[in-house]
């Protein structure tokens, strides 16, 4: 699943990931725990700065559905800071990836995430 409220962004990760299965996106952070109510993903792309609902909320509510706990959240962000990057990890989140986006880098942690 990708979660960003960039639909750009989220048409460049869904056709990066193309290759990886079902690919399903959302543009917020409230999207995201409505469908996980009713798909659990394999694997969470998620974007830090949204609106309404950003992405650290986002990874709380979605760590609460028992059915999520266990599926990896890599948090996506161009923010690099070690402030940021320490908030996704204590909020649940797995892993880091910060934006700009490199193709090869998305398609790493991907398979990564994957095969664990």
């Amino acid at each position: 699943m990708i979660v960003d409220d960039d639909e750009n962004m989220r048409i460049q990760m869904r056709d990066i990931l193309a290759d990886y299965g079902n690919v399903r996106d959302v543009a917020s952070g409230m999207d995201a725990v409505r469908l996980s109510r009713e798909w659990i993903p394999e694997l969470i792309f998620l974007d830090v700065m949204m609106p309404e609902l950003d992405g650290l909320a986002t990874c709380g509510m979605l760590r609460a559905n028992a059915g999520l706990s266990g599926v990896p959240i890599v948090f996506v962000t161009s923010r690099r800071d070690s402030q940021t990057i320490s908030q996704c990890f204590r909020a649940g989140g797995n892993d880091f990836i910060a934006k700009p986006l490199r193709a090869w880098e998305l398609r790493l942690r991907a398979q990564e995430w994957l095969t664990r």
